[in-house]
């Protein structure tokens, strides 16, 4: 009997070492996987989910989320690592997505397991989970961005590319309205001015002058000046046309009769519609010295024998020496005038002026130590104003000029773009994705002299 018992003892070793070798099943990497489910935009932040398959006697050691953000389709950048996760975790927030159009992530997962007795270990990556984004971009940096005098969530932005287009764009939607082809780009550097709050007028070196409406970018009515002449700059006041050509002399045209005769006297390199009546606003700049002011076409240039120009009032004499007005002061470029007419903002130092006195009133740079890119002026009584390579905007009350808020942008911001939304004032800017720096007006084309800057710019919507 003891004998039959160890017989069946060693048969049932036997039988269960048989069982076991028929159960054991051999780790490969076809066992594993990670797979990208989903990406959720919100606002500025992108949530990634995913999923994990692997063999129950392997355990994951390691999670870690890669980033690829591509400014263009011929630009690529490399995947970044951007964060590890726990290692239970299916989803991840990325509160730092670039404002590119197109994003795109991988998932990868460290594996650890049993394997012919031996601890093993293997990386899976997971799918690239691409997510294209709707955003406005713009080849160059646009060379001036107005707000529309009747509606306050729309601007006007200046695309002087190759073909260079005026682009309407709501900033309630963050869409792109209506587009206005100009033509080359080469020969238009004056800026758009509006016209009875309702019209856009703007020019080219040709002597060209095409008036638009501004709701709907419609031709109202297109001229020329005589002899193809170059317009450098121009303003109206009342029914006349007063531009500088060629030859730096000044010129009035009659929109009615198409009379055109040299003014005797002007003033400035550029020159802006006032009050669409007898004055006119300029802007002389230089590296060193610089001037703004009003003068007034007195009884609106009747004829060329009697057009005098009476100079109204002025920053001060462009010739003192010493006076601390400079380029970087007064820049048409950088360049806003309030609504009530009180003040204007120029210059990459953000000096502040009045209107009845132009007397300086404040000046940022003093206050920050920060150099300025272009400035905007709230509802809220707020002067907003873009810092020159750095991804920030500053918030001045308009009242004494105190800074008040530094707000955080994704790209590096050169034009603001306020709007109203839901009792808020709502912040876009044009940026960039690298830092821009600026000087002064004609100081030099490779440093934005003309504020030409051929880098790729978007507009971004800032969360606050």
């Amino acid at each position: 009997m003891h004998y039959f018992k160890k017989v069946y003892q060693l048969l049932f070793v036997v039988l269960v070492l048989s069982c076991s070798k028929e159960d054991e099943t051999t780790t490969t990497t076809d066992d594993f996987e990670v797979s990208i489910e989903s990406l959720t935009i919100l606002e500025n932040e992108i949530e990634i989910n995913w999923e994990i398959s692997k063999p129950i006697n392997s355990i994951i050691n390691n999670i870690s989320i890669y980033r690829n953000d591509t400014f263009t389709a011929s630009t690529l950048v490399v995947d970044q690592f951007i964060s590890n996760t726990p290692s239970n975790a299916t989803s991840y927030i990325d509160f730092d997505v670039p404002y590119t159009t197109s994003v795109s992530y991988t998932v990868q997962v460290r594996f650890s397991f049993e394997s012919d007795g031996q601890t093993e270990s293997l990386e899976v990556t997971s799918n690239r989970g691409v997510l294209d984004r709707d955003l406005v971009t713009f080849n160059n940096v646009p060379f001036q961005v107005e707000r529309d005098r009747l509606e306050q969530n729309i601007y006007h932005i200046y695309d002087r590319n190759s073909t260079s287009k005026l682009v309407r764009y709501n900033t309630s939607a963050g869409k792109v309205s209506e587009i206005f082809n100009l033509g080359s780009g080469l020969s238009r550097f004056n800026k758009f001015q509006f016209r009875f709050n309702n019209l856009l007028v703007v020019t080219n070196t040709e002597g060209e002058v095409k008036i638009l409406n501004t709701g709907d970018y419609g031709l109202i009515s297109e001229f020329e000046v005589p002899d193809n002449e170059i317009i450098k700059t121009f303003a109206f006041v009342g029914e006349k046309f007063y531009y500088k050509g060629r030859d730096s002399f000044y010129y009035s045209y009659n929109l009615n009769t198409g009379e055109n005769f040299r003014a005797p006297v002007g003033a400035g390199d550029i020159l802006l519609s006032y009050d669409n009546q007898e004055s006119v606003f300029y802007i002389i700049s230089r590296f060193d010295a610089a001037q703004a002011g009003l003068m007034r076409l007195v009884d609106n240039c009747p004829s060329e024998v009697e057009c005098n120009v009476e100079f109204v009032n002025q920053t001060g004499d462009i010739n003192l020496q010493g006076f601390g007005i400079d380029g970087s002061n007064i820049d048409p470029n950088l360049f806003v005038i309030n609504e009530e007419l009180e003040i204007f903002i120029s210059g990459r130092s953000g000096s502040v002026f009045s209107l009845n006195s132009f007397e300086q009133l404040s000046n940022f740079e003093l206050l920050t130590n920060d150099k300025y890119f272009n400035f905007s002026i709230g509802s809220d009584n707020k002067i907003y104003a873009a810092v020159q390579a750095k991804k920030e905007i500053h918030v001045f009350d308009s009242q004494d000029y105190t800074l008040l808020e530094r707000i955080p942008t994704i790209t590096y911001p050169i034009h603001i773009l306020l709007s109203e939304g839901n009792g808020n004032q709502k912040i876009d800017v044009v940026g960039t994705y690298r830092p821009l720096q600026y000087f002064s007006y004609g100081f030099g084309s490779n440093t934005g002299g003309n504020f030409d800057f051929q880098e790729l710019a978007v507009i971004e919507h800032v969360v606050n």
